[in-house]
């Protein structure tokens, strides 16, 4: 179910902002808008007021036929900006939508014909399993759904394992683990969530000791539907954390989005995200240099391309100088552009196969050098992290060679990148900007012709690519087939 809107789909575009009020307001000229609005209360505004990687929602302060007013956007309003109100009666117009009269406390529903034969239900509890401190717990063929906030919560615990179970009709995240270690979630669906899928994190950011988490062989789709940017479908934070051999598709912004150290993201399978977003990545981290050691690697992204305007979509976006990723043996088919290192050094891009991208397989910039070089200056925001992980504790100098000389060796330039032995059918392998080319260290890698209409059904004979990508259509073969089999499967279907 949806909430009654306008407009019905998509979103009111390019609308005439006035000045801010003194009262902190913005006023916006609704050139197409029915009149039946100004009758309209209790309404809220929704959308992407600065950059379409960025969605905000906030009460209206005042709605007629010709003007919206509403507290100014968290982001720099722009000519180009994408809304719609939400919560309007009027909008019940079709099957799937809901209107909430929050004055006589009722909701009005457009039920369709089989929902019409199943009594309504509503979820009334925040969060259905709250675990804290908990050892050796295992969870296994439950369903779990409808809640207003995160469905299952876990602090703090150790060796809780989820299996072969549904998640999904969450409010805000579907399974939220805070901390703890060798926690596992396997072969579960997550389906339907508010805000992102899974949101994992553990570990010792001071000792680099890893959590031992594990996410792998699940099946996470439609998840975003309240909040659609950076809420991914799994979300990585701490040290050490697993996602291998999933299945992630069908959402608006990224599909798995990482923080912190020495996380291993393995053998997924990504297509259908970054729906809705620009400059946004199927898998993404960024902005900080102190993020260092973690592994991408086998896994197979494709469908991931620009539904909404300028072509800034990335398969594995490395953004905003983020640094000592490995990036090897991965696959992407139809991608606008498979791999951006945003400025960062200490990258290894290796073995990676591109087929039909619209740019490059790989590119790479040297914005440390130029418009972000605030962010390396002493008082900068990377220049501050980095002094917070070096006062945290000497394991990140002991463990990442160049962490230690990051601010003595040439700050924002993007050094030490080394791009080998990857691939692209049509277009170039690489691409880099004329600040960037200089720090470049590249070898073996060249277009190849393969004729292929789907990874990885199977791949022509092309002796030049890597052993690496024929272990990957095997992986991934095996991913897939593993997924189709997940019991509760047609439970988000």
């Amino acid at each position: 179910m949806n909430p009654a809107r306008w407009p019905t789909s998509g979103y009111e575009q390019h609308p005439r902002i006035e000045p801010f009020g003194t009262d902190g307001t913005v006023s916006v000229a609704l050139m197409n808008a029915p009149a039946h609005l100004a009758d309209e209360r209790d309404v809220w505004v929704a959308g992407y007021w600065g950059w379409n990687w960025w969605y905000e929602f906030s009460p209206v302060r005042s709605l007629n036929s010709t003007h919206l007013i509403l507290a100014k956007p968290a982001a720099p309003v722009r000519a180009s900006a994408r809304f719609a109100l939400v919560n309007v009666a009027a909008g019940l117009d079709a099957p799937g939508k809901f209107y909430i009269d929050k004055a006589d406390a009722r909701i009005y529903v457009v039920a369709s014909s089989n929902e019409a034969k199943d009594t309504p239900s509503i979820p009334v509890v925040d969060t259905l399993i709250r675990i804290t401190k908990a050892e050796n717990i295992t969870f296994e063929n439950i369903a779990f759904e409808k809640s207003i906030g995160s469905t299952i919560v876990a602090e703090g615990s150790r060796r809780l394992v989820f299996r072969e179970c549904y998640v999904g009709q969450s409010g805000t995240f579907g399974l939220l683990i805070d901390g703890g270690i060798d926690n596992r979630v396997e072969r579960c669906v997550i389906d339907d969530t508010g805000y992102g899928g899974i949101s994992i994190s553990g570990g010792d950011l001071n000792t680099l000791t890893p959590s031992g988490h594990v996410i792998e062989n699940c099946r996470i789709s439609h998840f975003g539907v309240v909040l659609p940017s950076y809420q991914p479908g799994v979300r990585i934070a701490g040290v050490g954390v697993t996602v291998s051999s999933n299945e992630i598709f069908q959402a608006p912004h990224s599909g798995i989005i990482f923080f912190g150290n020495d996380h291993r993201i393995l053998g997924n399978v990504l297509h259908d995200v970054v729906l809705d977003s620009e400059d946004a990545g199927a898998i993404y981290g960024g902005r900080n240099w102190t993020y260092q050691g973690n592994v991408i690697a086998s896994n197979f992204l494709y469908d991931i391309t620009n539904r909404i305007g300028s072509a800034l979509i990335r398969g594995i976006y490395l953004d905003d100088q983020l640094s000592g990723t490995t990036v090897t043996n991965n696959v992407f088919v139809n991608v606008d552009e498979a791999i951006l290192i945003g400025g960062g050094r200490d990258n290894l891009v290796e073995g990676n196969l591109g087929l039909h991208s619209r740019s490059s397989l790989i590119r790479v910039d040297a914005r440390g050098l130029g418009w972000q070089a605030n962010m390396v200056a002493p008082g900068g925001l990377l220049w501050k992290s980095l002094q917070v992980g070096l006062q945290r504790s000497n394991a990140l100098a002991k463990k990442y060679s160049g962490f230690s000389t990051i601010l003595t060796d040439s700050p924002g330039a993007p050094i030490g990148n080394r791009l080998v032995h990857n691939f692209s059918d049509k277009v170039p392998v690489v691409r880099y900007t004329d600040a960037a080319a200089r720090y470049i260290v590249e070898s073996e890698s060249t277009t190849v012709h393969v004729d292929v209409e789907r990874f990885p059904a199977s791949l022509s004979t092309e002796p030049s690519v890597s052993s690496g990508i024929e272990e990957t259509r095997r992986n991934i073969a095996a991913t897939i087939s593993n997924i189709a089999s997940l019991p509760f499967r047609a439970k988000a279907n």
